[in-house]
Parts: structure tokens; sequence; C-alpha cells
């Protein structure tokens, strides 16, 4: 998660201020820089020690060795440059080329613009008091390659003396040889290399050969060790950083800060690397190596811009456009052209500019931002930058120091750089924890109030479905029975007692009882997929008050099996069948009825047809019913109401000895402007 900064100041720039400042810790308040702080002095501390220790180690070493002092060395170039042959003893002791020179010797010093061969003569003088034949002999270094006689003897050779050269600057070289007291030895090196990259001899240690052996062992774990260490750990680093910016891919500085590693890993090879490799010589060597340094210092800007919040696609792409350049330079000029040397001085003072440059940067950071945090990472980038302007003056000889602690201590101002990107990163997966915490909190307490919400609801709902069930059932008792009573009670309440017969009571008592158990079915419907079965039961009791009446019925459905109908509609349709086949059997006289229930196109049409008497009422429509008293007298108006009351049609055709047709149509979906329509009538009854 992107650190946000909450103000900045006016004096500085806001990028400055968010990187020294913005770094909430998970409660919200400003995180402690205690444990980069103790990183960051843990590694100097390591550095320092390693330092001081094995300079330390070493000299001791020095001191309490039985050495035989060098007292002399003579020095000569060979002016044949790469032609001169190699293996053979070398230049006569009585030239008189030789010159004097000191241990360890640099070309660019004595023999500026020297490549090739140079010849060092070293007298031996093994002092009388020697005891034993044991004789050690160590060189720590030669710039590129060489090759050593003892005595006139070849002792040890470097793979290639031409090009592409060994390397023998970084690692030291040891023989056992024999000797007696008093005895005089003749010590002839011969090296090849370039001064400009360094050419030249180290230092030559004759002694004893357990104690020569124990400076030889220190020599190579610093130069060599040591170095393969660095190396191991900035790469480890890489890989650990490549992973982060691969799931963090909006923080491009883990990405830059692993180019940085892997262009420092690929420049730190040149401290192990024992020949040039599929390079095809030294120059082309170091041409890579530069190229490496060029990204190094590239990613290090880019690492410095995103870092800051100062990039920007147009100083993104000028910058790489020019670095790109020089590569491009380095790596396609031939090597065997003074091109070459000309487009590497130029690549290695652009290295130089721009550390100097990325220090500055970094140093007016810490100063504006005065964090622990701002301090750490302009030091570990400040020291960065010196170590790239000490080994570009180191390769072009400018500068005369031991390089063999460069590789370590820049590998532990870069694993500081991580430690504070590490941090970065742990403080914002310990904010987003924290959020998550926050988060899943509040949703669990939203949950909580929903679902007490949602009880409270099911609550009203099942108290506002108790309260529907009841209005229905009033409504159901009072359309129904109430309707029923009244109208007999209105009827029989004008009439002398001795008129009410039998026969009216006990019909009355059956259209009650018929009207219950109606609305009994209905009340049992939970699911409105049931209308089959509650039109099944209500079918079952008129078919046996048809049979009772001695009329035979004939039934046709279709399409009420994908029927959905909820109680409230439900109840009214089979009220309209009821009422239309009690009419039939009250009034029609009629020996066959023909019932007719079908789903259509978003309809449902019932169609009632006797052969009874019929009526003088010809073809009625629901709206001529309402004036028409006979219609009112047997239930015609009331079962127009319910109609209307479903958005329905309502039909009457009759005719006196022509028996009756009830025609009722309802719309079950109702589209604007949809009228209910009436289908022909269906054969095929049952």
């Amino acid at each position: 998660m992107p650190n946000q900064p909450l103000s900045a100041p006016s004096r500085f720039p806001h990028s400055f201020w968010m990187l020294g400042h913005a770094y909430p810790n998970g409660r919200g308040g400003r995180a402690r820089p205690g444990k980069v702080t103790a990183l960051a002095i843990l590694l100097l501390l390591t550095v320092a020690a390693i330092v001081l220790g094995s300079t330390w180690y070493e000299r001791h070493l020095i001191a309490n060795s039985k050495l035989v002092p060098v007292t002399r060395v003579l020095a000569l170039p060979d002016s044949q440059g790469f032609g001169a042959p190699s293996g053979q003893v070398g230049p006569s002791w009585q030239a008189l080329d030789w010159q004097n020179v000191e241990l360890p010797h640099a070309w660019r010093r004595d023999w500026p613009g020297h490549e090739g061969h140079a010849w060092y003569g070293i007298s031996i003088q093994i002092p009388q008091n020697w005891s034993g034949d044991d004789l050690a002999l160590m060189v720590s270094s030669a710039s590129m390659a060489h090759e050593v006689f003892w005595d006139s003897q070849l002792i040890g050779r470097d793979l290639s003396l031409e090009e592409p050269l060994s390397r023998s600057w970084n690692h030291p070289s040891y023989w056992r040889l024999k000797t007696s007291a008093g005895q005089q030895h003749h010590l002839l090196i011969g090296v090849t290399g370039y001064a400009r990259h360094g050419g030249g001899l180290g230092t030559v240690y004759v002694g004893d050969a357990l104690d020569v052996l124990r400076l030889y062992q220190l020599t190579e774990w610093k130069r060599q060790q040591l170095q393969q260490f660095s190396l191991g750990m900035l790469l480890a680093l890489c890989v650990i950083f490549t992973v982060i910016w691969f799931n963090w891919p909006l923080h491009a500085y883990y990405g830059w800060y692993s180019l940085m590693l892997l262009g420092w890993v690929g420049y730190g090879y040149n401290y192990i690397a024992a020949a040039p490799g599929w390079f095809g010589s030294t120059r082309a060597f170091h041409g890579f190596l530069i190229a490496t340094l060029l990204v190094f210092i590239g990613a290090l800007w880019m690492f410095s811009w995103t870092l800051l919040r100062r990039s920007s696609l147009r100083k993104s792409m000028a910058l790489w456009a020019g670095l790109g350049t020089l590569m491009a330079l380095l790596l396609g000029v031939p090597s065997d052209t003074r091109w070459q040397d000309d487009i590497q001085l130029a690549a290695l003072l652009v290295c130089m500019l721009m550390g100097v440059l990325s220090m500055l940067q970094w140093l007016a950071f810490a100063w504006h931002t005065r964090t622990a945090e701002s301090v750490i990472l302009s030091s570990a980038v400040s020291l960065v930058g010196l170590t790239v302007i000490h080994e570009v003056a180191a390769m072009q000889g400018w500068l005369h120091s031991p390089r063999y602690f460069t590789l370590l201590l820049s590998t532990m101002m870069l694993m500081g750089i991580g430690f504070v990107l590490a941090q970065r990163l742990a403080r914002s997966l310990e904010r987003e924890h924290h959020y998550k915490q926050e988060l899943q909190t509040q949703i669990e307490e939203a949950e909580e109030r929903l679902r007490q919400a949602m009880l409270q609801n099911r609550e009203l709902e099942i108290q506002k479905a108790r309260l529907e069930e009841r209005g229905r059932m009033v409504r159901d008792l009072h359309d129904g029975l109430g309707s029923t009573l009244t109208g007999s009670i209105a009827r029989w309440s004008t009439w002398p007692s001795a008129a009410v017969r039998a026969d009216e009571v006990v019909d009355v008592f059956q259209q009650i009882h018929n009207e219950l158990r109606l609305i009994l079915e209905t009340g049992t419907i939970t699911d409105p997929h049931d209308f089959m079965a509650l039109f099944a039961n209500t079918r079952l009791r008129l078919q046996r008050a048809l049979e009772n009446a001695q009329i035979r019925s004939q039934w046709r459905t279709e399409g009420l099996e994908a029927l959905c109908l909820k109680p409230e509609k439900a109840l009214p349709i089979l009220r309209l069948l009821q009422e239309a086949l009690t009419n039939v059997i009250k009034h029609s006289a009629a020996t066959i009825v023909q019932i007719q229930l079908i789903q259509r196109a978003g309809q449902l049409h019932l169609h009632v047809r006797d052969n009874g008497a019929g009526m003088a009422l010809g073809r009625m429509t629901s709206e001529e019913m309402t004036t028409d008293g006979r219609a009112r007298g047997m239930g015609l108006a009331g079962m127009r109401q319910r109609v209307r009351e479903l958005g329905g049609a309502f039909c009457i055709d009759t005719a006196p000895g022509e028996g009756c047709h009830v025609h009722v149509s309802i719309l079950l979906e109702s589209p604007a402007g949809a009228v209910p329509s009436q289908p022909p009538a269906q054969s095929g009854w049952t």
C-alpha cells in the first residue's frame, strides 16, 4: 500500500517530506526507525570489523612470520609488446636498462601508456641462520597475467599471456621451494598487461612455508572468498526484491533496486573472474564492465526518482536514451580501435558525474527531512556513489588503493538500502493487516446489525402475514357466508313463518358448508403451484353435487400444471366455478353440463355450458347484468363483481330451451392495454 502524506511543509518538495515523514505505523502514528538505525549501525560495524580485523591480522602475520627481506627489485619493460615470446628466461641480469622500483609497482606511475610485457628481477639471499630447507614464495597480485622463474626454472605461468589475457590481479599465487642456509636465488617474474588497466606487480613474500601459507590464505580469503560472498548476497537480494516487485508492481522502486543489484553483480564479476570469458580481449571485457556500471548508475537514478516521487516519463526516456547510446558504443565498437579507449573514458566520466549528482541529491534530501531513515538512506546511497567514484578512479589508475574491500562495502550499503525498503514493505503490510482487521470488525458489526434487522423484519413479516391472513379470512367470510346469511335473513324476514320451506333452509346450509370448505381449502395453500391440487378437491366436491342432482358433468382442463396463483386470486376463481355450477343445479333443470378451464397466452378461461331450460336473457355482458333484475336474482351480478375485481371479462349466452353458457376470461399477466379475449369452445370433454 502506498504511503500517503498527511500534509507537506512548504519549505521543501512534497516528495522529500513524504519519504522522510509519512511512515505511519499500524495504529496511525509515526513509525519509529529504531530497527533500521540498529541494522545500519550493525552493517557499518560489520564492515569495520572485517576491514580492521583482517588488516590487523595481516600486519600481525607479517610481523611474526619468518620472512626473507626483499631489499632490491629491478624492473624492465619489454619493448616488443605483446609479440614477445613467453616461457623464456627473460632478459639478462647484466642488461643496462633495469630500473629500481618498489613493490607494489604500478606501470601508470613509471611507464604510462605501456602495453605488453614487463620483467621484474629480484635477488633472494637466504640468511646464514636459516633452519631447514622449506621455503615458500607468494605473489599477491599481477595485472593482468604473469609467469614466474626461480633460478631460471619456470615454476608457474597463467593460462594465457596473450589476448585474451588471464586475470591474476584478483588472486594470489603460492609455490613451495627448496633452499639452504646462505644460498642466493634469482627470482624473475614476467607480467603482461596494460598500464591504463592497472598493469603492475603486487607484493612478493619469500619465507617459511607455513608462515607464507597463512599469508596466502588470508589474501585468498580477501580477494576471492569475501568477494564471492558479497556477490552471493547481492544476487540473493536481487532475486528477493524482484519477487517483491512482481507482487507489488506499482512500487517501481523495488524493481529499480533489483536492477541496481543486478548491475552491481555484473560489475562485481570483475573481482572473481579468472579470464575474460567469451569476450575476446581485456579491452572488450572492460567495456562490458563499464556497461554494467552504466546500468547500475541508471537504475540508481531511477530508484532515487521513484522513491522521492520525482520521476517522469520524459526524464526517464532521456536518461536511458543517453545511457543506452553509451552502452551500444561500448559493446558495438571493435575493441582493437583507438575509439574504444575514448568511449570507455567518456562512459567512466559520466558514471563519476552521475554518482556525484546522486550523492548531492540524497544529501539534500537528508538535510531537508532530518529523520533517522532519511539519513540512513542518504548515507548508504552516498557511500555507494563514493564506491562508484573510487572504482572509476582505480580503473583509470588515478587512484592507487586496495580494492578488495570495495565490493564488501558496497554490498553492505546496498543491503542497508534493502533493509530500509524491507521495513517500508513491512510497515505497509502491517498497515494493510490493521486495515483488514478494522474492516473485518466493521463487517462483523454490519453483519450483526443486518442479522438483527433481518430478525426484526422477519417478525414484522410474520405479524403482517398473520394480519393479512386474518383480513383475508374476514373478507372471505364476509363475501361468502356473510352475503349468503344476509340474503337469506332479508328474504325470510318478509315471509310468514309458515312460508319458509325446509328445502330452502337445507340449501342455505349447503351453501354455507361449500363456502367454508372453499375457504379452508384455499387457506391451506402455501405454494402458488398447488392450484392444481386445490382445483382437484373443488372439482371432486362439485362433481359429487352434480351427480346427486342427476346431472352428468364433462370436464376439460389445459395448461393448469404450470399455473401459479396466490390464495387471494385462486379463491375468487373457484367461487366463480362453484356459483356457476350451483346455478346449474338450482335453476337449469339440465342433464349435462360441460366445464372447461384453460390457461393460454397469459389468460385463464372458464366455460360452463349446460343443456337446461335456459333463460330469456339473450346474450348479456357484465355491464348489462347490473341493471337486469333477473340476473341479480340468480347471483350473476355477484359473479360479475368478482370477475371485475380480478380484472377479467364476464359474458353469459342463453335462450329459453337452449341452455346456458357462462364464459369468464381473466388476465393472469396484464400488459398495458391488454383486453381479455374469448377463445372458441373446445372439444374433447372428459
